[in-house]
């Protein structure tokens, strides 16, 4: 996908930061007629966003921190997404296993009665307690766990939650800009406008940009961004949170996700994920050094095997791990002793000009969950500048491909299988979870396997590659393989090669594409290749 920008051309907004909260904001903004840039130095959802734990929830564990604003609110978008975008976040039913050495009983009760009722629930189950062996077919827990919690949450494909929203804002007529880093940025001496360099990431390209409101949603980057791209002082510091996960085979052939408690009074979750994998995850720790070399530390691997052998009868070692994966979150300096204390809440800061023009407005902090509602916050402080900007719409209106009920989601797979008999199941039901709805115009010209083009392995085919360069911003491999359709673990290193070529001849011609391919963005142990499942 190729997008020109005009450098005589004006903007409402400029949002410089291609994650949930940049994306959801643009969505937000477009949809109310504001004319609208969105600009990414990398591959859109490809830091924060895309390192999480994978979930839509409503926190419970920030209850003990007295957060029953942020839970509440937490509560509340979930299920809006989930009515949102019911093909990437799905109900999953969590196990909370209790153990004399940690939380007492009646302090759980209390706080899943708590997480019941701050908001209304209309398709996700209450908590109960159960006895595990009599829960959990196969029980793999230790017998000395016997008592327990179920609650539920959601599980989420955060990636595609980020791009669905920049598709949403592209269809509503914002213009979006991966691969293009901001360089600069300074008021204009006409005291309306912002004036943005932008040059873009391994090409020749620069140009303007003018926009009457800035928008930093940088995420790790936001305190930086302010002070050496717009040379400006931070309201907020920020404290760079590391979060490590591990992935392995589920042998134990869990469907229920358990919430662990661990001995640092922390939580670890065990998420059944991409149906064959369990991911576990996830830490805790101040980061220090450079974003771009955020990697899952020894003491990490060693604490999350640690937690999982503590519960289950069948230990793991670190040969069992088929990947790994760290991310860093941007949360607010709250002077807290510990990382796992500090407010996962939001803070918006608006700086205008001393003329009360040209905003700058910067997002610190935020989780997946509250993407949408801090995108309303964020344009509520802006109706200042904007008088005459539509309402909010957001609350009640699908994201692209999910335009059916929750409880649907099973018929509308089948409506596409009958659409397409021909295709294989396993392809038919990683199409329909990714896209939703949309994976029928995708496929709508096609009629017997062969129409799908040349076959990259895993149940990738050239029809679906050519449907996310040409929608979907996607420039390499490493976007389609990690963000797009989480096929990264089923692919060996020359299929994943043979499609970077393909996409950086697709795209551009004239480059060389093994500068785009990076084995090492595939972290497995030392000499281990990818075993395909």
């Amino acid at each position: 996908m190729t997008t020109n920008i005009d450098p005589n051309d004006c903007y409402d907004l400029c949002i410089i930061g291609g994650g949930i909260n940049g994306a959801g904001i643009a969505a937000d903004a477009a949809g109310r007629g504001l004319k609208v840039l969105l600009c990414d130095q990398h591959d859109l959802g490809s830091a924060t966003s895309w390192a999480s734990s994978k979930l839509i929830h409503g926190g419970l564990r920030y209850l003990e921190q007295y957060q029953f604003r942020l839970v509440r609110e937490s509560l509340n978008e979930r299920e809006i997404l989930l009515n949102k975008a019911p093909h990437l976040i799905r109900p999953q039913q969590f196990l909370l296993p209790h153990s004399q050495h940690h939380r007492p009983a009646w302090m759980i009760r209390c706080g899943l009665f708590l997480y019941d009722h701050l908001s209304t629930r209309s398709t996700l189950s209450g908590s109960r307690s159960i006895q595990i062996p009599h829960h959990l077919e196969d029980n793999p827990l230790q017998c000395q766990y016997k008592q327990g919690f179920v609650y539920s949450d959601c599980t989420v494909d955060d990636s595609r939650l980020v791009v669905a929203n920049a598709i949403q804002a592209k269809q509503k007529g914002a213009t979006i800009l991966s691969r293009w880093r901001c360089v600069n940025g300074s008021r204009c001496s006409d005291q309306i406008h912002w004036q943005l360099n932008l040059e873009q990431i391994g090409g020749p390209s620069k140009t303007t940009a003018y926009c009457k409101t800035l928008i930093n949603a940088t995420g790790p980057w936001a305190q930086t961004f302010i002070e050496s791209v717009l040379a400006l002082p931070s309201p907020k510091t920020i404290r760079w949170i590391k979060g490590s996960h591990l992935l392995i085979h589920n042998e134990p052939q869990l469907k229920t996700a358990l919430m662990l408690q661990t001995d640092d009074q922390r939580v670890v979750f065990v998420i059944p994920y991409l149906k064959k994998h369990l991911l576990i995850g996830t830490t805790d720790v101040q980061h220090q050094g450079d974003l771009n070399t955020i990697k899952v530390s020894q003491e990490e691997i060693n604490y999350l095997l640690h937690t999982y052998n503590q519960y289950f009868k069948q230990p793991i070692f670190e040969s069992d791990i088929i990947s790994q994966y760290a991310g860093v979150r941007p949360l607010c300096n709250d002077q807290s002793n510990t990382p796992s204390t500090i407010t996962r809440d939001y803070t918006l800061e608006i700086e205008r000009s001393k003329q009360n023009t040209q905003a700058l407005l910067s997002v610190f902090g935020g989780k997946l969950t509250t993407y949408r509602k801090l995108a309303e916050s964020a344009l509520a402080l802006l109706k200042p500048d904007f008088p005459g900007m539509g309402k909010p719409w957001t609350q009640h209106q699908s994201l692209p491909g999910g335009d059916f009920s929750p409880i649907m989601l099973s018929e509308m797979k089948k409506h596409f299988c009958a659409q397409f008999p021909w295709m294989e199941a396993d392809l038919a039901d990683r199409v329909t979870s990714a896209y939703g709805t949309t994976a029928e115009s995708i496929f709508r010209n096609t009629h017997k396997k062969e129409d799908l083009g040349q076959a990259f392995g895993a149940g990738l085919y050239q029809k679906e590659v050519d449907y996310l360069i040409e929608n979907e911003w996607v420039q390499c491999a490493k976007d389609v393989i990690w963000r797009r359709t989480k096929l990264a673990y089923q692919l060996d290193h020359q299929e994943i090669k043979n499609l970077d070529h393909y996409i950086v001849e697709k795209t551009n011609p004239a480059a060389n594409a093994s500068q785009f391919f990076d084995k090492q963005a595939i972290r497995l142990p030392k000499n281990t290749p990818i075993r395909k499942k």
